[in-house]
């Protein structure tokens, strides 16, 4: 049976649900909060762990808030507003209107017992962000922790955030974890900041009974065990557990969420072993002096495997302590052995081509690097290693994530003097990212300069300087100068570049815009062009399809327009019954591209045509995916920028609405 060791476990059966959450099987852990509220819907600490795992393993914070929401409002009881109470602290890092919405659902407090225990806690933990006095509600739970079980875990680390460990806390702390080892979670504060005469001697005995749990047949204390070692830095200990714990539970995956020096650290799955030697680089490297950073990780270095993330981590930590020391040139070596121990990691890999391109060093592992990186398939999962919360983040996110990629991409090319397959690279890239970023239009510029497309370099460049975003001094420097040249050489200002540069300043966007407002192209009202398009290498005209026509402008690089497609398909099979044609326009580089794709995927009911750069440059278009829907005559009705995931419902309602005003006339098929 799965999970078959949680039957003979001795922690409570929240606890090692608890673990399954914070060891990577989220629908695991909500299953068994799950069973729990089916025998007791009541209970807030299962309402909290079921909430905890849906919403932060598997992406669903805004249906759970909907969806408590809706169970208050239908008299849901304290279970539900307290749990609506904990969904809005952990979903909202910023004041705001939620923080009186919260103070309603805690307010006035239960009359005692666990559900009163709660409320102060979550009014607790979001006083930082919302305000109210923490030291009375300390006092109130530490009150609750004397007199009731639940909260005497949490009593435990807010005696230890007060400081001072006594005969009497001590008393507790060894109590406390004789009936519940999985309080060693609690107790970490010993640490961190701890004071007291009976400090040393709390610490022996917690490091006592975690060395006793780590080599027990109980997963989650051993993994709670691994915690206690990290928290001392016993390296070996730390490994040692690891290894036992892949051994009684090798599912068992923690995603390390950090930073640490120069180097951030961003969600992906690692089995336990691995995440504890992260954790143990970490810390480490956790030191203000590089020197002293540095001799920690080699002191370490010996109990790692010669590849993988762990190795990986370790080397980015010695890169980032060599930039600290000044020492480039070993910076970028250890950094290029970070790419090489894990290449499979697409923000390193990034990384160290984009490193490699301003050095000018290591230029075709840079662009083997992030050929790979743009390789791996882009796919929307809620049990994924992203960071994003739902659906439409991650499609934004990811969308703007392979436009850096794009544009690193571009940058080595052009490192390497190959500068026309630099400028599609970063023409692609500005596509991505809606040409939000300065760096991107600077990069373009500059290749386009060297292609010897002058107007186009200094309208990027202009683009690039107005923004004023600084991100890259050196890079600014030579934009300006190249920019100067190319104005002098063909424009003209009363107060010269600058004042020109003022003139494109009210046009740039104050905030990058998302998807659905990306301008650009035919409007609603105009003409859409008759653009010639190549189907099996013939060329045919929009106009040869009779009818109303809806056309998508995509590619097979853009991660939104491939996520739309199935969407395309069931209008197209809907639509087609009255009379409308759905075509879908690449602007792939070469035809032979979308040939490819088509070939591997073979979409239903829309119309295959290649249109290329060329008739993206023709059509004015600042980003895709755009769709539009044209008329009998040609006309756009409507316009659609962007793909905001499953839920969007723009085109159907477009199709909807314009069909009410022009009616057209069924076809044959529907007649029949």
């Amino acid at each position: 049976m799965l999970f078959a060791w949680l039957l003979s476990a001795h922690a409570a059966p929240l606890d090692t649900s608890w673990y399954l959450a914070y060891t990577g099987r989220p629908e695991a852990a909500a299953g068994a909060a799950a069973e729990t509220l089916r025998t007791d819907p009541t209970s807030v600490d299962a309402h909290r762990l079921y909430v905890w795992a849906r919403a932060f393993g598997l992406r669903e914070g805004p249906l759970l808030e909907d969806q408590y929401r809706a169970w208050v409002a239908n008299g849901g009881g304290e279970a539900a507003e307290l749990t609506l109470a904990w969904i809005l602290s952990w979903r909202n890092p910023e004041p705001g209107a939620w923080c009186e919405e919260l103070h309603d659902l805690t307010t006035p407090l239960p009359e005692g017992g666990e559900n009163r225990y709660w409320a102060q806690r979550v009014k607790l933990e979001s006083s930082p962000v919302c305000g109210g006095d923490p030291q009375a509600l300390l006092k109130d739970l530490l009150e609750l922790g004397d007199t009731l079980d639940l909260a005497r875990p949490f009593g435990l680390e807010l005696a230890l955030s007060q400081g001072l460990v006594d005969s009497v806390l001590q008393e507790e702390i060894v109590a406390s974890l004789d009936t519940n080892p999985w309080s060693l979670l609690n107790v970490l504060g010993l640490w961190s900041g701890a004071q007291g005469p009976r400090l040393k001697e709390t610490q022996d005995a917690v490091v006592s009974i975690a060395r006793t749990h780590a080599e027990g047949e109980d997963p989650h204390l051993v993994w709670a065990s691994i915690q206690v070692l990290g928290s001392i830095q016993d390296f070996q200990g730390v490994s040692q557990s690891s290894r036992h714990l892949a051994l009684l539970d090798p599912e068992a995956q923690r995603a390390p969420l950090a930073r640490s020096g120069e180097v951030a650290w961003v969600s992906r799955p690692f089995s336990a072993a691995i995440a504890a030697e992260i954790g143990l680089v970490i810390e480490a490297a956790n030191e203000e002096d590089p020197a002293l950073a540095i001799k920690q990780l080699k002191r370490m270095g010996g109990q790692l495997g010669v590849d993988g993330p762990g190795r990986q981590a370790w080397q980015l930590e010695l890169a980032a302590a060599h930039a600290r020391q000044g020492k480039d040139k070993k910076s970028f070596r250890h950094l290029r052995e970070a790419w090489a121990a894990d290449p499979t990691n697409p923000e390193v890999a990034n990384q160290f081509a984009y490193t490699a391109a301003l050095r000018g060093e290591s230029l075709d592992a840079a662009l083997l690097a992030i050929d790979n990186t743009l390789a791996q398939p882009v796919r929307w999962d809620p049990r994924g290693t992203h960071l994003a919360p739902d659906y439409g983040h991650w499609l934004r996110t990811s969308s703007r994530e392979r436009g850096a990629w794009l544009d690193t991409r571009g940058w080595v090319l052009h490192a390497m003097g190959r500068n026309r397959e630099a400028a599609l690279a970063l023409e692609q890239a500005l596509l991505m990212e809606a040409g939000d970023r300065a760096v991107q239009h600077l990069h373009l510029g500059l290749v386009y300069a060297d292609l010897g497309k002058d107007s186009l370099a200094l309208d990027h460049l202009g683009r690039g300087l107005a923004m004023g975003q600084e991100e890259e001094p050196v890079l600014n420097t030579r934009a300006r100068q190249k920019a100067e040249g190319l104005f002098n050489h063909s424009h003209w200002a009363a107060g010269g570049l600058e004042e020109w540069l003022k003139t494109l300043a009210p046009a740039l966007p104050g905030e990058p815009k998302p998807p659905s407002e990306i301008q650009g192209g035919p409007n609603p009202g105009e003409d859409f062009p008759d653009l010639p398009f190549f189907v099996d290498g013939d060329p045919t005209f929009i106009s040869r399809f009779p009818g109303w026509r809806v056309v998508d402008i995509w590619a097979t690089w853009c991660s939104p327009c491939l996520e739309s497609v199935p969407h395309l398909e069931d209008l197209a099979k809907t639509w087609a019954l009255r009379g409308v044609t759905f075509l879908a326009l690449s602007v792939d580089e070469e035809p032979e591209t979308l040939k490819h794709w088509l070939q591997q995927n073979q979409p239903q009911g829309l119309a295959q045509g290649w249109i290329g750069p060329a008739g993206l440059a023709e059509l004015g278009l600042d980003g895709i995916p755009a769709v539009f829907v044209i008329d009998e005559n040609g006309v756009v009705q409507a316009s659609i920028r962007g793909w905001s995931g499953p839920e969007d419902t723009r085109l159907e309602d477009a199709l909807e609405e314009t069909m009410m005003v022009h009616p057209v006339e069924s076809s044959d098929t529907e007649e029949r």
